[in-house]
């Protein structure tokens, strides 16, 4: 499964509004967001969707899938770096009275 970051005119298309919105959402509003190294924003749709909610705006159902897929991916991202996690421990074996091990 592919990562899904959107760009600010992917973002500003699916929400139906113009890419500069999306920046002053972004930069005074709080609209969670992150840069690349060559300082674009990127928005995770899985922390965009609370956000739009939170804030009184309608989330696009386009928009809303991208985040079930987001979070899908950062669940199994998330079982890839604790890979104990969730799982049952294999049984110790004990040496029987008997034997000297």
């Amino acid at each position: 499964m592919k990562r899904q970051y959107l760009t600010t005119s992917d973002l500003a298309g699916i929400c139906d509004v113009d890419p500069q919105t999306i920046k002053d959402w972004a930069n005074r509003r709080g609209l969670p967001h992150f840069r690349t190294a060559g300082r674009h924003r990127r928005f995770k749709p899985r922390e965009v969707v609370p956000w739009l909610r939170q804030n009184g705006y309608d989330v696009p159902p386009r928009l809303a899938s991208a985040a079930r897929v987001d979070a899908a991916y950062a669940e199994e991202a998330e079982a890839e770096e604790s890979p104990g996690v969730g799982k049952v421990p294999a049984p110790v074996t004990h040496a029987s009275k008997g034997s000297n091990a």
